[in-house]
C-alpha cells in the first residue's frame, strides 16, 4: 500500500503543484490598462479562443449586444474590437508538466490601417510536458488540467471596453 502511494505519489505530484500555481497566478495578475472605450456594443473573439474555452460566449453575451465568434481573418463589417491570446511562454517547468503563460490582449482594429492594443492580461493553464510514453499513465492518475481562460477574465474586458447603458 505504501509502494503504490509513493509511486501515485511520485507520477502526480507536479500536476497537483501546477494546478495550484496556475490558480494562485491566475488569481495574482493584475492587468495593464492603456486605454478604456465606451459605449461598446459588439466584441469579437477568435474561433480559436472560443474552442479553448467553451463558456467564453456565455461569458461575454451579457455584457456586449453582439458577441461574434471569428473563424478566419476578420470580415468586412466585423466588431472593431476584438481579444487575442498571444505569446505563450512556458513560465514554470517540471518533469511530466508546466504552466503556460499567453497574453490576453484587448485589441481596437477600428482603423484597419493601425491596430491598437488597449489592455493586456494574463491567461494561465497547465500543459504536459516529458516523455509521451508517459503521458497516457499520468492523464489517467493526474487531477484535471486547471486553466485561467477568457471567460475568467470578464471584469477585465468590460473595465476596459464598458459597454452601453
Amino acid at each position: 500500500m505504501l509502494l503504490a502511494l509513493a509511486v501515485y505519489g511520485a507520477l502526480t505530484w507536479d500536476a497537483f503543484l501546477t494546478n495550484f500555481q496556475v490558480r494562485w497566478m491566475c488569481d495574482e495578475d493584475r492587468p495593464y490598462v492603456l486605454v478604456r472605450r465606451r459605449g461598446v456594443e459588439a466584441l469579437a473573439i477568435p474561433g480559436e479562443l472560443a474552442q479553448r474555452d467553451e463558456r467564453v460566449r456565455a461569458s461575454f453575451e451579457p455584457a456586449y449586444p453582439v458577441v461574434v465568434i471569428e473563424a478566419g481573418a476578420p470580415a468586412s463589417g466585423a466588431p472593431d474590437f476584438t481579444l487575442a491570446e498571444r505569446w505563450p511562454e512556458l513560465v514554470r517547468r517540471y518533469w511530466g508538466y508546466g504552466v503556460l503563460r499567453t497574453e490576453l490582449s484587448v485589441v481596437d482594429r477600428g482603423d484597419r490601417n493601425r491596430i491598437r492594443v488597449l489592455a493586456s492580461s494574463s491567461l494561465y493553464r497547465r500543459v504536459e510536458r516529458g516523455p509521451e510514453g508517459w503521458r497516457a499513465l499520468r492523464a489517467s492518475l493526474a487531477p484535471p488540467a486547471e486553466q485561467c481562460t477568457a471567460s475568467d477574465r470578464v471584469e477585465f474586458v468590460r473595465y476596459v471596453l464598458l459597454p452601453p447603458d
